[in-house]
């Protein structure tokens, strides 16, 4: 949660992602990379033999996508503190 973004409107004046005139703070290169590589979940692999393939990822909804013979099918996925098993039916 963040609770500002820009120097001027914040209470902690080095906490922002933002300086006043809205120029990137080194902060924010961090963020990115946190948020959008170490936290992104962006996983693709193929099934086995028994159709099932598994991934490590990061709590929260995923939408996982599908692909069988042409076909293509969506769902969302929520993975809660114990973890999910999806089931997508091809």
């Amino acid at each position: 949660m963040m609770w500002g973004f820009m120097d001027a409107e914040h209470w902690k004046k080095n906490a922002p992602l933002f300086n006043s005139s809205w120029g990137a703070k080194p902060g924010l290169a961090h963020w990115r990379e946190l948020l959008f590589s170490r936290w992104w979940s962006n996983e693709a692999g193929k099934t086995g033999a028994d159709g099932n393939v598994a991934f490590r990822v990061f709590k929260g909804a995923h939408n996982v996508t599908v692909v069988y013979q042409g076909v293509t099918r969506a769902v969302t996925a929520w993975v809660g503190d114990s973890g999910a098993h999806v089931d997508v039916h091809v």
